[in-house]
C-alpha cells in the first residue's frame, strides 16, 4: 500500500481504515452529485443518489489495496492517493467487481469504460503521484477542508520529486487546484461524453 500522505495545514487529516468505507461514499457521493462525469453516467438525480455510494464504496475498497486513503477525523473530507507506478488500476481488478458494475452500470457500462480509458490515455508520462479524488461533503465546503486535502499530496511529491497529477471536469476546480500552484497540461473529451483538464503541479 501507498504511505499515506503527510497530514497539512491546520485541518488533521488522517488515515482511513476500513469501517469509515461507507461514511466515505457517502461524502464523496454528495461531492460529487453534480460533477458533470457522475451526471454523464447516471443522468437521473434520484439514480446517483441510489447508485454513487456502492461506486464509491468499492472505488474504496481498491485504493486501500493499491493505494491510500485519508479523511478529516469527522469524515466530512476525503483523498484517494497513488503513489508512482500505481496510478493505474489492473484489469484483473474490472473483471472481478464487473458483475457489480453491470448491475450499477447496465447499458452505461460502456460510459464508464470510455472515461477510464480516456483518463489513462491522458496520465502523463514518468513517475508522478496521482490525487485519484478528491472530495468534501458539500456541508463542509469554504472551509479549508480541501486545500488541507491537497497539502499533504504536494509535500510528498516534493518530497519525492515527482511531479502531482489529477483531472478534473469542473471549471470551478480547474480555478482552485490552479490557486494550489497546479497548472493546466491538457483539454480533452471523452467521445460524446464530459469534458477534463489535465493539471499537474511540478515538484
Amino acid at each position: 500500500m501507498a504511505t499515506d500522505p503527510a497530514p497539512g495545514g491546520d485541518r488533521p487529516i488522517i488515515a482511513a481504515a476500513p469501517e469509515d468505507r461507507q461514511t466515505i461514499a457517502a461524502t464523496l457521493t454528495a461531492a460529487f452529485h453534480d460533477d458533470p462525469v457522475f451526471g454523464w453516467f447516471f443522468p437521473d438525480a434520484d439514480t446517483r443518489r441510489t447508485k454513487m455510494p456502492e461506486l464509491f464504496a468499492r472505488l474504496y475498497d481498491v485504493d486501500m489495496r493499491f493505494g491510500s486513503v485519508v479523511r478529516s477525523p469527522g469524515g466530512e473530507a476525503t483523498s484517494f492517493w497513488r503513489a508512482p507506478g500505481t496510478a493505474v488500476t489492473p484489469p484483473s481488478v474490472f473483471i472481478r467487481h464487473m458483475p457489480a458494475l453491470l448491475r450499477l452500470f447496465g447499458t452505461r457500462l460502456g460510459r464508464l469504460m470510455a472515461v477510464s480509458s480516456a483518463i489513462e490515455a491522458h496520465m502523463p508520462k514518468g513517475p508522478f503521484w496521482y490525487a485519484h479524488f478528491v472530495g468534501v461533503h458539500p456541508a463542509a465546503q469554504r472551509r479549508g477542508w480541501g486545500r488541507a486535502m491537497m497539502q499533504g499530496g504536494i509535500a510528498r511529491a516534493a518530497a519525492d520529486g515527482v511531479p502531482l497529477y489529477l483531472e478534473t471536469a469542473r471549471i470551478e476546480n480547474v480555478r482552485f487546484y490552479q490557486a494550489l500552484g497546479f497548472a493546466v497540461t491538457g483539454e480533452w473529451d471523452v467521445p460524446k461524453g464530459p469534458h477534463f483538464w489535465s493539471l499537474t503541479k511540478a515538484p
